[in-house]
Parts: C-alpha cells; sequence; structure tokens
C-alpha cells in the first residue's frame, strides 16, 4: 500500500510575525492612500519623482499583499488549513476581485501617468 503523495504547502501562518508586520504596513498604507487620494484628486498637483516613487511603491506592495494573502493559511472552526486550494477558494470567495479591482486600477493609474 502506498501512502498519498502530498507536497509541502510553505503557506504563511495567519499568527505569524510576518502576518503581524504585514498588517501593520497595510495599515499605514491604507491610511496613506485614504489622506493622499482625495487630496490628489481635488487639486491635481504636479507629478514630482517623489511621487512617482511612493505611488509605485504603493502599488507594489498591494500587489505583493495580494500574492501573500493567497499563501497565508487560515483557521476554521479552531483548525488550521494549509492546503493552497483551499485557501484559493477562500480568498477567490472573499477578497480576490475587490483586491485585483484596485490594484489593476493603480497599475493602469502610473502607466498612464507615466506615458501621458
Amino acid at each position: 500500500m502506498t501512502a498519498p503523495r502530498t507536497s509541502p504547502t510553505y503557506t504563511f501562518h495567519p499568527n505569524s510575525r510576518l502576518r503581524l508586520a504585514r498588517d501593520v504596513v497595510s495599515v499605514i498604507c491604507m491610511g496613506w492612500d485614504c489622506l493622499s487620494l482625495p487630496y490628489i484628486w481635488a487639486w491635481n498637483p504636479p507629478v514630482s519623482l517623489r511621487w512617482s516613487i511612493l505611488s509605485g511603491s504603493m502599488c507594489v506592495f498591494w500587489t505583493c499583499d495580494m500574492l501573500m494573502s493567497m499563501n497565508t493559511s487560515y483557521f476554521s472552526d479552531g483548525v488550521l488549513h494549509t492546503r493552497r486550494s483551499k485557501i484559493l477558494r477562500r480568498y477567490a470567495r472573499g477578497w480576490l476581485f475587490p483586491d485585483l479591482l484596485a490594484v489593476c486600477f493603480d497599475w493602469v493609474a502610473i502607466v498612464f501617468d507615466s506615458f501621458f
């Protein structure tokens, strides 16, 4: 009799220090986005190199945040789920589409700002 094949999952633990650090940085980035976007929409300031770098950094962070969310285990009824298929299914049913929409708009804005 052969044991079932399992592959290592290499997922992030939901209670790890890395996850805590990501959550703290996410709150800071969310605060920045909430303060800067109304300012940009209201006064349309000139784009500087510093502003472009910060904007690109935020976009890269949110993209990496999506990838990390797709690879973070979760608890359900006291059980830790580490199978990537379950993690992706849960993420797809929850935050995937709002995250994808926001990140795509950010990348499109960066591309248009750099070319036009």
